[in-house]
């Protein structure tokens, strides 16, 4: 979907791409200047939303100063507003090493983001950690942030593919190196998409070299064939106009007319055009309550004849795009609109709705919701006769990727159906992910129309009151008891959740029992040792090949401890919301460096470390529990006694007795059991 059809939303689409290519144009024009300079031109293109000549810009002021980090920031952030993930994770990374959190303190946020859409979800889960401990602020960020981490650990428990559900890329008959969106069919015979497109020179409007147009086809032999004929007046617009959607009987065909506001940005009316025997009338402009002029108003479908759903950045709304309905009386007119509240909208975006009358389901797409790329399709069933509905659950992949997956509607009698994507095999002129295709997808009769498949967080709910299950755990049907069992079930079935300490972490050379340091601080720490574990230990070895057990070591022991903690925290959470007194038990372990006597005490502030954890998690969200007796600590701190023998307890033999793989997974804490 193109911000220009939606506004604000710069980083799915670049509209007018051939911008970076003519920049060698004027070029010659620019004399020996600064890098201050430079960087003065790219912010102005950068406020106009133009990001290829910005990008430009500042690239130029980087060639002059290549340690400026004011310029390799600026790049970045050009890269990520035009979808190329990977050159602005490169650049995000140079500026976090060289910067320290001190300017550039969303280095590492965006860093998480982009490793998000480019697949690696256990590295973008490391950066929303390490930024949440690091960022001082409490706003969106921080909270966007919370909410990605844990949305992380959601994707180690949700990672299997339908493979039901084949999911294939449209030709090239439709698909451009520009962007194609919000596709849709009207009785099978008819087809219609938009797509960004350079326009015959008859239509060009203030030099505009690109406009968003419908287009308009006829299946012809098995074969989509262009049917200019369907809409006679299309050419009579010499704005944008897009996101073009049949209702549901077939007689009313509604799309966007857009205007400029900058070079990326535009303001959207929803106008509608009425079936007159074979005939498509002259579109008229919906009503100011649907389209206030302050407010960019987009997408609209309309469901049961009688609802017509739409995204609005409008005053009054839950987030920044939220998804409105207006009701259609029998007479034609369209009442004021509603937002669809907080269970639907977020803090974020809610885009591209779609309702399936049969089973009464609205489809959208959002980026706030527990999932695997920047936007996802999400479904949340309306509950009979009222338009209220339940939490949105996620539809899972392959109908989501690490990109950006909108515009999602099928056809329920052909079990098929489209939408737009940006991910890996779209066509693209410039930036892999910088364009969106149109992909067709099939599926068998239990896929979409199925019960909950994938639960997600509450929308518009802070991170800590989020609600979390998994695949095939709870279904709408189960009783409270019923889905406190199963979660407890969940919650048994992860044990052992161990975590890992450096040596003599916390509290160094200390024979106290307790510490005032959390067990993230200590992991974050730890987190960040790896090359020198990787060059000690290479000492004892004398051999790169032991490499990979220290990496190892680190992703499946380390890290990935870390990540099941969370995963298991968050499901704790849920016992005791269900009003559940629980009881866990915590070990902790040394290797056999010092002495038995101390080992018990560091094996001590180990366990607390780990109490911290719980008593600051989500703002504190445990303390209540832990002062009523609702949640319980059973200790069992041990020294040495069962540590492996085999291991060095030599002071002076660091490579082996702390750096080695065995000595390091005895420095841990394990939550052993649950009651």
């Amino acid at each position: 979907m193109p911000h220009i059809l939606i506004n604000k939303l710069t980083r799915l689409v670049a509209p007018f791409l051939l911008v970076f290519f003519l920049v060698v144009f004027f070029s010659h024009q620019l004399h020996a200047q600064t890098a201050d300079q430079y960087i003065k031109q790219g912010d102005k293109s950068y406020a106009d939303a133009d990001y290829y000549t910005a990008f430009y810009y500042f690239n130029k002021a980087k060639d002059i100063d290549s340690s400026a980090t004011e310029a390799i920031y600026k790049m970045a952030e050009a890269s990520r507003n035009i979808n190329d993930y990977k050159n602005a994770l490169t650049l995000y990374e140079r500026v976090l090493k060289t910067d320290k959190y001190k300017s550039y303190p969303l280095a590492e946020f965006w860093m998480g983001m982009m490793s998000k859409y480019l697949g690696n979800y256990t590295k973008a889960g490391e950066c929303f950690r390490r930024f949440v401990d690091r960022y001082s602020f409490q706003d969106y960020y921080k909270k966007k942030a919370y909410q990605e981490q844990q949305s992380a650990a959601w994707i180690r428990d949700h990672d299997s593919i339908d493979r039901a559900i084949n999911v294939e890329r449209m030709g090239n008959e439709i698909n451009t190196q520009f962007s194609e969106f919000a596709a849709s069919e009207l009785h099978d015979s008819f087809y219609q998409f938009s797509s960004i497109r350079e326009v015959p020179s008859s239509i060009k409007q203030n030099n505009k070299e690109f406009l968003s147009r419908i287009y308009t086809m006829k299946l012809d032999n098995n074969e989509w064939k262009e049917n200019k004929e369907l809409f006679a007046w299309l050419d009579t617009y010499n704005e944008h106009i897009a996101n073009g959607t049949f209702s549901e009987d077939g007689k009313r065909f509604y799309f966007n007319v857009c205007q400029n506001k900058n070079s990326s940005d535009l303001r959207c009316d929803i106008y509608v055009s009425r079936l007159d025997g074979n005939s498509w009338q002259l579109p008229i402009k919906l009503n100011d309550d649907i389209n206030p002029s302050d407010a960019t108003n987009t997408q609209p479908y309309e469901a049961e004849n009688k609802i017509l759903y739409f995204v609005s950045d409008r005053k009054g709304g839950e987030g920044k795009l939220d998804i409105w309905y207006s009701e259609l009386s029998a007479s034609g007119n369209y009442s004021a609109p509603y937002n669809l509240g907080k269970t639907i909208n977020s803090a974020d975006n809610e885009i591209s709705p779609f309702f399936d009358t049969k089973t009464d389901k609205l489809y959208f797409s959002s980026d706030w919701f527990y999932g695997y790329g920047g936007y996802d399709v999400f479904f949340a069933t309306r509950k009979k006769n009222e338009m209220v509905f339940d939490e949105p659950e996620n539809i899972g992949m392959p109908i989501n990727s690490s990109c950006n997956d909108i515009y999602f509607n099928f056809n329920p009698e052909k079990h098929e159906g489209y939408l737009a994507s940006n991910r890996k095999g779209s066509m693209f002129l410039k930036g892999e992910s910088c364009c969106n295709d149109i992909y067709k997808f099939k599926y068998n009769n239990t896929i979409i129309t199925k019960d909950s498949s994938l639960i997600v967080s509450s929308t518009n709910t802070p991170p800590d009151t989020a609600i979390l299950a998994t695949t095939n755990i709870i279904t709408p049907s189960d009783t409270m008891a019923q889905q406190t069992a199963i979660l407890l079930q969940k919650l048994k079935s992860m044990l052992p959740v161990t975590v890992y300490f450096h040596n003599d972490i916390p509290n160094p050379r200390s024979t106290a029992d307790t510490t005032m340091l959390n067990y993230k601080s200590t992991y974050d720490a730890y987190a960040l040792m790896k090359k020198d574990y990787v060059d000690e230990f290479r000492k004892s070895t004398k051999t790169a090949a032991s490499d990979s057990a220290i990496i190892q070591l680190f992703d499946q022991n380390i890290d990935e401890g870390y990540r099941k903690l969370l995963l298991f925290t968050t499901y704790l959470k849920q016992q005791l919301l269900a009003n559940k007194n629980v009881t866990i038990t915590l070990e902790g372990y040394c290797s056999p460096l010092a002495f038995n006597e101390y080992n018990i005490h560091l094996a001590n502030r180990r366990i607390t470390s780990l109490k911290n954890y719980f008593y600051d998690f989500d703002n504190g969200f445990f303390r209540n529990y832990l002062a009523t007796g609702k949640l319980i600590y059973k200790n069992a701190p041990f020294g040495e006694e069962k540590a492996n023998p085999n291991i060095s307890d030599n002071r002076l033999d660091t490579p082996n007795s702390v750096y080695h793989p065995r000595a390091a997974l005895e420095r841990k804490v394990a939550i052993i059991a649950i009651e």
